[in-house]
């Protein structure tokens, strides 16, 4: 039961609890003799809605609480969710601090800086904590379609995330800052890097436990600088590149080159020699699908060697149907070439395969043999028939 006595016509207290109440339209004073707002705490010289004023001797006194204690604030019920702090000595520790359950969520010091899940930031933001993202703490996110822009003048730099991707960006310096007009520099996606642009390494590159060097190597549209010392066998000497031996040339190899999915890695190449997979294109601009190797020039060759499955001795076979030269006559007459041999147009729009004409002309050999030797045989028949009716022989 609520007993109270009459402390003057505003005021009264509780002898329960011992505490004040005012139903006053003033301001309350401790400890002061002008109001400065409806509650002044302390001497001071300017007005608020809520004065509180420390002791200068003492500033770990200096310190407001703001709760929450009443009903129907869920979990936030009796805890401190506001603190006001100050100290002389270290302006960082003093500021204004949210916490929840306790823990502080916002913490903003006395030189301006902003913490958040920090109560001691020590940059003008700094960040720590948020939700578990694969053992790491998500402490920012920006959504496709965002961007941070750092102001690097005459320049402007942007990271910006876009779908499935995040870039690195520069702007047009004479067309104003980020949001103008912009290039990119370097996109990073799932497992690939694209550079845009020139690339300058000085350090070291490590794959797989093995480290190159590359000291002072500038790769530039404009040509390339420097030297690749001890790049696992490979050296690069004024725009060169060299995979075994030190380049004269625009590429120079020593050693087997094997070429192709099921070549490479798979199978040893000659020494100094190559496996090539695919087509060979030399002096033209296309492969054609249909040959292996496709030489717009000349060839010049010690020797040729071709092989065959199939070669026309099958003309002097037991079985063969040798063209009566009647019929070969009639051919020429008509078509201007032999039989079986390509005509001119054909091979002006096809070509000629070398293993083909030369099995084409020696059957025609072959075939020219057998013509002899028949009229051999008439001939000699024929001169032992006019001998044989010359009584005087």
């Amino acid at each position: 039961m609520l007993t109270s006595s009459l402390y003057s016509q505003n005021w009264w207290t509780s002898q329960d609890s011992g505490s004040i109440y005012a139903k006053n339209t003033g301001s309350v004073l401790v400890g002061s003799f002008t109001p400065l707002g409806k509650l002044t705490v302390g001497p001071d010289d300017r007005f608020y809605n809520l004065s509180l004023v420390g002791d200068y001797n003492n500033m770990a006194k200096n310190y407001l609480q703001v709760g929450v204690t009443g009903r129907g604030f869920g979990n936030l019920q009796g805890q401190i969710i506001f603190d006001l702090i100050h100290s002389n000595n270290q302006n960082r520790l003093a500021g204004y601090n949210f916490r929840v359950s306790g823990t502080s969520r916002m913490f903003l010091s006395g030189e301006g800086y902003l913490g958040l899940g920090t109560e001691k930031p020590a940059a003008l933001l700094e960040l720590n904590g948020g939700p578990d993202w694969s053992g790491f703490k998500k402490a920012l996110r920006l959504p496709p379609g965002h961007a941070i822009e750092f102001d690097a003048s005459p320049h402007h730099f942007g990271l910006a995330a876009y779908s499935n991707e995040l870039t690195l960006v520069v702007s047009n310096p004479t067309s104003g800052p980020f949001g103008s007009a912009f290039s990119r520099v370097m996109t990073i996606q799932p497992k690939k890097i694209i550079i845009e642009g020139d690339l300058e390494v000085k350090g070291r590159i490590s794959e797989g436990g093995t480290t190159f060097q590359m000291t002072d190597y500038v790769a530039t549209g404009g040509g390339t600088t420097g030297t690749i010392p001890d790049l696992a066998g490979l050296s690069q000497t004024n725009g060169n590149f060299g995979i075994g031996a030190s380049p004269i040339n625009k590429l120079d190899i020593a050693g087997g080159v094997a070429i192709g999915t099921s070549y490479a890695g798979n199978l040893v190449a000659p020494t100094n020699g190559a496996f090539i997979e695919g087509n060979v294109v030399i002096g033209a601009t296309s492969p054609d699908p249909e040959y292996k190797l496709t030489v717009k020039g000349k060839i010049k060759a010690e020797e040729l060697r071709l092989t065959t499955k199939n070669w026309p001795d099958y003309v002097f076979a037991s079985g063969y149907q040798l063209r009566p030269l009647s019929e070969v006559e009639r051919h020429i007459k008509r078509f201007n070439h032999l039989p079986d041999v390509p005509s001119e147009a054909q091979v002006l729009e096809e070509g000629v395969g070398v293993i083909e004409m030369q099995a084409k002309l020696l059957q025609k050999i072959e075939e020219l043999t057998l013509y002899v030797i028949e009229l051999e045989k008439k001939v000699d028949h024929q001169r032992l028939e006019i001998e044989s009716a010359d009584p005087q022989k």
